[in-house]
């Protein structure tokens, strides 16, 4: 027998109550929805999936678009132009990747939503529908898309937001000629391999350009890319030759990500060196001393955030960085000859990879001078403590969940601001000790406090409290 709607409404009115991920689970099978119960389901908190409804009426999709989080409708295999248009109204991101067409019609009116904007299931764009699609504000993923007629790019082009089209696997010269008008950001992630014309057309795009399916790239292709004045994202790159990594160390952009490399020839390293801007090279494990000495000649910021451990001698290299950032964000663990070398780092040092540090490395990072991040470490005992006491930089512990008293107590000594956004709570001999610290102590992920410890906080106008706090009495 088939439920009545005041039955479903009332299921509904339980899984509000009751909550929990099973009731989303079963929310996504529904197959039919009118628009009182809609109205009634819109009042759950967070993101909103229905991924079987099929079709929904204009007074349905009216309903719906009072959610103030993500909705998806993954199930749609038709909408028209006024439910569209009822949708736009969505305070969040707008996902609808089961239409397989979508007309001219329905998009002008989904264009008019302000937000993220998923088209994934599109499986052909009409000239029509990509001018009407152009004039979306928000993000557009059009990611299922397998082509696009020179047509349609051109229509497509003038949109100003971050485009995604990940679903194209080949890319002609002339429609890449029509997608560098774009002026935003450009993924272009399924994408294998870039003939040369075309590397040279979509170099002339104006916003960051992610080119993260390609696995390799000639000489010619990355002489032809090095043209492009925006980042460079080629993060599917698994090999590099020195030819290949000389022409990119022309980009006129400055910016290259190139973080899924297996290996990297000394040749090629120290090509990429005279790229004058940053480079991300965060997938290589190892490195030898020359790429090593190499890299330690840069003036930018060098992101090595693939190796786990670093010899003392590989880090006395970097340390001659001069005015670099050095992102060290994977190692593991450090040797004592490494600590004692990354305490002469000129420059801000990001350490996230550590999930512990011994008293004796943190007495030797004590002598550091720049910005310290550790943000792998989620305790901090109180013999760590007392051996960083004496650093005289920010020290950024933003993953600390929790924070003894004698660690408090040490800590609150150093002289430098102090980072510890990750404490939900403090104990009020913990936030005594901190208040006494002379520098800035961002406390922002702070949940709930005694009103004993808040007024110890409350006497140092230098401490940082989140505005919604929630106090103990």
């Amino acid at each position: 027998m088939q439920k009545s709607h005041k039955s479903v409404a009332i299921g509904l009115i339980g899984f509000l109550a009751l909550g929990g991920s099973v009731g989303a689970q079963n929310i996504d099978k529904v197959k039919k929805m009118t628009a009182e119960q809609a109205a009634i389901l819109v009042q759950r908190p967070g993101p909103l999936s229905l991924g079987s409804l099929a079709s929904i009426s204009e007074e349905t999709a009216k309903a719906l678009s009072q959610l103030t989080g993500p909705l998806s409708l993954g199930g749609l295999t038709s909408l028209s132009p006024d439910a569209a248009k009822a949708l736009t109204e969505v305070k969040g991101d707008l996902s609808i990747a089961g239409l397989t067409t979508l007309s001219a019609e329905t998009a002008a009116a989904l264009a008019q939503h302000p937000g993220p904007l998923l088209l994934d299931g599109v499986a052909a764009l009409s000239e029509d529908t990509a001018k009407a699609l152009a004039r979306h504000t928000g993000m557009l993923s059009l990611d299922g898309l397998p082509t696009l007629s020179d047509e349609a790019a051109v229509a497509l082009a003038p949109f100003e937001g971050s485009l995604f089209l990940g679903g194209l696997t080949t890319l002609t010269p002339t429609v890449a000629q029509a997608l560098a008008v774009h002026s935003g950001s450009l993924f272009l992630s399924g994408l294998p391999a870039i003939p040369e014309e075309a590397a040279k057309a979509i170099a002339q795009l104006k916003g960051p350009l992610f080119l993260t399916g390609l696995a390799t790239l000639s000489t010619e292709e990355a002489k032809a890319l090095a043209a492009f004045e925006g980042p460079l994202f080629l993060s599917g790159q698994t090999k590099l030759s020195p030819d290949a990594a000389g022409a990119l160390s022309q980009l006129k952009g400055g910016v290259l990500l190139v973080n899924s490399l297996s290996t990297l020839s000394d040749e090629a390293t120290k090509a990429l060196v005279q790229l004058k801007g940053p480079r991300f090279l965060s997938g290589l494990p190892i490195l030898s001393d020359p790429a090593i000495t190499a890299l330690a000649k840069l003036k930018g910021p060098l992101f090595l955030s693939g190796a786990s451990t670093l010899p003392g001698e590989s880090v006395n290299a970097l340390q001659q960085m001069n005015g670099g950032v050095l992102f060290l964000s994977s190692l593991t663990a450090l040797s004592k000859e490494s600590v004692a070398a990354l305490a002469e780092f000129k420059g801000p040092l990001f350490l996230s990879g550590l999930t512990t540090l011994a008293p004796e490395a943190a007495e030797s990072l004590a002598h550091f001078k720049g910005p310290l991040f550790l943000n792998g470490l989620t305790t901090l005992s109180a013999e760590t403590a007392k051996s960083l006491r004496e650093f005289r930089g920010p020290l950024i512990l933003s993953s600390l969940d929790t924070l003894s008293d004698e660690a408090a107590a040490a800590i609150g000594l150093m002289k430098g601001p102090l980072f510890l956004n990750g404490l939900s709570t403090l104990s009020p001999a913990a936030a005594k000790s901190l208040a006494r610290h002379s520098g800035t102590v961002a406390l922002l992920g702070l949940a709930e406090l005694s009103s004993d410890a808040l007024l110890f906080l409350s006497g140092n106008p230098q401490v940082r409290l989140p505005e919604d706090l929630n106090v103990r009495n």
